[in-house]
């Protein structure tokens, strides 16, 4: 998948997101409360930090065509923490019963994709360790 497929896929998950907290709001005939903002707030984070991640990947699998072979924890662990944000801000959306556990799981991708990013002096890995420390702020708020 090139990078112009994988930014008009996750530029759809924060309308995904938004809708779905809509619903929800809908459905439970209730005005927000601070933890409603808490949940949006997360979700949204969430869903910025898997567009970061992705993109991270997407440069990292070129430096790593290019010869980079250090590159492949990175790519690893920027894949595995898109996918558990991505669980994240859909659960969290919708008030999932599981929101909570799968948040610390977020939180823990989050901080190991920081570690990880920082090591490399790519941009698109610093803006995904920057999105990856916004989500943990965000994660951990609720």
């Amino acid at each position: 998948m090139d990078r112009r497929n994988v930014i008009s896929a996750l530029a759809a998950a924060p309308a995904a997101v938004m809708a779905s907290t809509a619903v929800r709001a809908d459905d439970q005939q209730h005005s927000h409360s601070h933890t409603d903002e808490l949940d949006l707030r997360c979700a949204l984070t969430c869903s910025d930090c898997v567009a970061h991640c992705e993109n991270c990947v997407a440069a990292c699998l070129e430096a790593l065509a290019d010869g980079m072979k250090d590159m492949m924890d990175c790519i690893k662990i920027c894949q595995d923490c898109a996918d558990i944000c991505r669980a994240c801000a859909a659960s969290d959306a919708r008030g999932g019963p599981m929101s909570a556990s799968i948040m610390k799981l977020c939180i823990e991708s989050c901080k190991r994709c920081v570690a990880e990013c920082e090591k490399h002096d790519h941009p698109e890995c610093q803006a995904c360790a920057k999105a990856c420390r916004a989500c943990i702020e965000a994660c951990q708020a609720e």
